[in-house]
């Protein structure tokens, strides 16, 4: 089959690249509200991102669409650690955490009610108060 699709033309490498890299138009503004609104803390070793519900209707998304998003602040040369912060549909909070290097998430997120591996853990809050939440995870991070 693939011997005749490259008879009639079709370049395989074109297809492969449209098939990995396409993205909606939704998803690419999620993206840029993520680049656009992250903040550093310790030194720049800790990126945070804070996602509503009205960011993600703002820009025609759902929450599943979140799931890969913090590999976008985990990407900075600093950072040591992720943290994103999902409003869910009803109004309650998933954390998602990233560690690189020396930082086992999965301790921040058992201590705060959660669970998950080495270098992926994360856990949910029924309040947001952005304030509290980063200084106890950033507590966890610092022993």
């Amino acid at each position: 089959m693939i011997l005749h699709l490259v008879r009639c033309g079709v370049d395989l490498e074109q297809v492969g690249l449209d098939l990995r890299q396409r993205v909606p138009l939704s998803l690419f503004r999620l993206r840029q509200h993520v680049y656009d609104s992250f903040y550093l803390l310790e030194n720049a070793s800790i990126a945070v991102v804070v996602i509503s519900q009205q960011d993600l209707r703002r820009v025609g998304c759902e929450i599943d669409d979140t799931k890969n998003l913090i590999n976008l602040i985990m990407g900075l040369a600093t950072a040591k650690m992720a943290i994103m912060i999902v409003q869910k549909e009803c109004g309650s909070w998933k954390v998602s955490l990233r560690g690189k290097a020396n930082v086992d998430v999965s301790k921040i997120a058992k201590s705060l009610g959660g669970g998950g591996h080495k270098r992926a853990a994360g856990f949910d809050i029924k309040e947001f108060d952005s304030e509290q939440i980063i200084e106890k995870i950033i507590k966890e991070y610092r022993k």
